[in-house]
């Protein structure tokens, strides 16, 4: 071929067409959250063939987007609207259409803890600006079942995703930590609207104690202090019972359904025991308030108190200047014991080493008294009173009422005998009342003594100053008297006084 042949074929030779660049006419607009990108054509002054599906898949795929949240099917819509625009069926300039979306975290829900019982209870301050420690119940009676916490442990967030392939995290949510002590059982629940939601609830599995905090739950099936009960404690009401290491300071409340063992003293007055209140010390009061118990009681020695027993009180040393009511019987076993300057009411028997004191100062032992039938006695009697006053006022009009159906042979109107009807209903549930009140009246003449043999015994000495009654007998000793005792019975006129040996038996 020659140099002319050559020349000829080079001229005939179509010339090769340039590919075009597409971030020439495509851009990528993303919004400020990230979460939007949106292709961009701008069609001013195009040349529409140098746009195709296969350039813009290209440019798009060698972007920054993720290519998971890439709508690729969207670049039909793109070349759909520009060939719109080149057949002039559309007037737009720009193309704008979300080539990508991300999405955004979803936040969970917080978890809590809900209390049934107070907890972690924290300082009151009164009116008066005082700072109440006392009311602080630390210790909560508990039975088994009881609902303590309710215990929701959150629903965690599911993380997001930007149109970069950023993840997106949740705000972390709140996960209540309770250490779950002994003796409580658990019961798992779902929403039923949310299965995500899940809620654990506690239960006592015995009768106790509850020991709570803000993050820790435990039941103990007994109350031990070991320390006094005061302002570190608060005051304590439990459903059994109560040890104490310590004293129970004045001031402090105390209730207890069963037995409150005390290490020390008992120094508030404020204290009521369903059982036994055993004192390893004594009971020293100020002569306020009253200590109630439904068992027996045991101290060294009762000083300055008032006391309602049920049961026996067994005394090692004294009672001094105290008000004691006892249903049982009362027994002081010191070799030096006494009962000074003190009023007791004792439904049983009683025994002392010496009664009184040689400084005169007064003793009065009422025996075989039920103090609380004699105070339901006295309550009744003036019920009585207070009722035979309100017949007195109703049985006039009773009578009248009486005359008028007879002068008017029964021939009376409605309204008449609607009020006749009335008074005397009334007069009956007052008349029926009166009589049941007369007839506790004479259950209690007889129920506030005892009609049992009782017996008083004091194995020193009796001082002046001390006055000794049954019923109707009192015995005031003006001279001293030693060891002696006395019995009682229903009907005796006077018992008397009969010396005993203060020296103990030989074996």
């Amino acid at each position: 071929m020659g140099v002319d042949d050559q020349k000829s074929s080079e001229a005939v030779q179509p010339e090769k067409k340039k590919t075009v660049d597409p971030s020439s006419y495509l851009t990528i607009d993303v919004s400020s959250d990230n979460l939007h990108a949106y292709a961009v054509i701008d069609t001013m002054g195009l040349s529409f063939e140098d746009v195709t599906p296969t350039a813009i898949y290209s440019y798009l795929s060698s972007s920054n987007l993720a290519e998971d949240l890439i709508q690729f099917n969207k670049i039909n819509e793109i070349t759909n609207t520009l060939n719109r625009i080149q057949k002039g069926e559309l007037k737009e300039v720009i193309i704008r259409v979300e080539i990508a979306t991300g999405y955004p975290p979803v936040q969970g829900e917080d978890g809590w803890v809900k209390f049934y019982f107070p907890h972690n209870q924290r300082v009151v301050i009164r009116e008066d600006g005082r700072a109440d420690y006392r009311n602080l119940e630390k210790y909560i009676s508990i039975k088994q079942g009881d609902k303590i916490i309710t215990l929701f442990q959150g629903v965690p967030g599911k993380p997001g995703k930007d149109v970069y392939g950023t993840i997106l995290n949740p705000t972390p949510i709140k996960r209540p930590k309770v250490v779950i002590g002994d003796n409580i059982v658990s019961e798992t629940k779902t929403d039923p609207e949310n299965q995500e939601r899940v809620f654990i609830e506690y239960f006592a599995a015995i009768d106790g104690v509850l020991f709570s905090t803000d993050e820790s739950i435990t039941i103990s099936s007994e109350l031990r202090i070991h320390s006094n009960i005061g302002l570190t404690t608060g005051n304590i009401n439990y459903n059994g019972s109560i040890t104490v290491d310590g004293s129970i300071e004045e001031g402090s409340k105390v209730v207890s359904s069963g037995n409150i063992y005390v290490g020390e003293n008992v120094e508030s007055h404020d204290v009521q025991v369903g059982m036994d209140l055993i004192v390893k010390g004594g009971i020293k009061l100020k002569n306020q308030g009253v200590i109630k118990v439904k068992g027996n009681v045991r101290a060294k020695f009762i000083e300055n108190a008032n006391l309602e027993v049920d049961g026996d009180i067994i005394v090692e040393g004294s009672i001094l200047s105290s008000k004691v009511y006892c249903l049982g019987s009362i027994v002081l076993t010191g070799q030096a014991s006494a009962i000074v300057g003190s009023e007791i009411f004792v439904f049983g028997g009683l025994s002392t080493f010496n009664l009184g004191s040689n400084a005169g100062l007064d003793v009065v032992i009422n025996m075989g008294l039920h103090f609380r039938n004699e105070k339901l006695f006295h309550e009744v009697a003036h019920a009585i009173k207070n009722s035979e006053k309100e017949l007195t006022e109703i049985i006039p009009k009773v009578q009248q009422m009486n005359n008028i159906i007879k002068q008017s042979r029964g021939k009376i109107d409605n309204e008449r005998k609607l009020k006749f009807k009335e008074l005397i209903e009334l007069y009956q549930k007052k008349n029926n009342f009166h009589k049941k009140l007369l007839e506790k009246y004479e259950e209690l003449k007889t129920t506030r003594f005892n009609q049992e043999k009782i017996t008083l015994i004091v194995k020193g000495a009796g001082f002046p100053g001390a006055v000794i009654k049954y019923r109707r007998q009192v015995e005031k000793i003006t001279v001293p008297q030693s060891s002696f005792m006395m019995t009682f019975f229903p009907g005796q006129e006077k018992a008397p006084m009969t010396a005993i040996s203060s020296q103990p038996k030989k074996k």
